[in-house]
């Protein structure tokens, strides 16, 4: 009788211990999904253009896509973002620097740091300068072309030419921006 009160205690037991040990697995693979969802904002700057984006953790590193590392995220979407924010801050101030979502990560400013080259710091503007309404649409030219938004430099160029052309009475005909040709 004691070999069927083990055997019958074993098949007690048994789905249990099955019980268990899917739990655990299930729980192992909820764990593996939760570091699958974190990510890490790429770089790379190419003449005035930065160009930015999130690659989830599990699919390898932004070195391996030849990009700097730019932040840490728990999530792809915090990561998405903060891409506005970062290019924002690049257009502003020529910084690369981690959005306000990052966990932390590498950085550097676009003067050389981080493996950068361009500054969109108006200091490095090189366009006409003549009426402040008119030249402020090239200005605004250099930063978007800097920062890789082509349709709003277009808008900003669109505007410069034809408002400048209205307005204009130097000699000769309106300078050109450099940053529209």
């Amino acid at each position: 009788m004691k070999k069927d009160q083990k055997e019958h205690g074993l098949k007690r037991i048994l789905p249990v211990l099955l019980l268990l040990l899917s739990c655990s697995f299930f729980m192992s693979c909820e764990e593996e999904d939760e570091d699958d969802e974190r990510a890490t904002m790429c770089y790379e700057v190419s003449g005035n253009y930065l160009t930015v984006n999130c690659m989830y953790n599990s699919s390898g590193s932004c070195e391996s896509e030849n990009k700097n590392s730019l932040g840490n995220y728990d999530t792809w979407q915090a990561c998405y973002n903060d891409m506005s924010d970062v290019v924002d801050n690049y257009a502003a101030t020529g910084n690369i620097s981690p959005g306000p979502n990052s966990n932390g990560g590498g950085g550097g400013s676009g003067d050389g740091g981080g493996g950068s080259s361009a500054n969109c710091d108006l200091a490095y503007y090189n366009g006409p300068e003549f009426d402040i309404q008119v030249d402020s649409q090239c200005k605004a030219a250099f930063v978007y072309d800097c920062v890789g938004e082509i349709e709003a430099r277009n808008a900003s160029c669109d505007l410069y030419y034809e408002y400048g052309n209205a307005v204009w009475t130097g000699p000769g005909s309106l300078p050109d921006c450099p940053y529209c040709n």
